[in-house]
């Protein structure tokens, strides 16, 4: 599996998944530990995203 190839919510619900199908538990930590080095190296594009659009948003009401 290429984990660089996944988003950070396709990883997230990767993560889930495998939790609730009790798999492997070195799998898991795997994941977890791709989710926090991206999460660490960088803020996430959506929240500077949202900051960007909901001005525009309030100006075309």
């Amino acid at each position: 599996m290429n984990l660089k190839k996944l988003t950070d919510l396709q990883l997230e619900l990767s993560i889930d998944t495998a939790e609730r199908l009790q798999l492997d538990s070195e799998f898991i930590r795997m994941l977890k530990k791709e989710l926090e080095k991206r999460k660490s190296r960088a803020p996430s594009k959506s929240s500077s995203e949202t900051k960007t659009l909901i001005p525009t948003l309030h100006r075309n009401d």
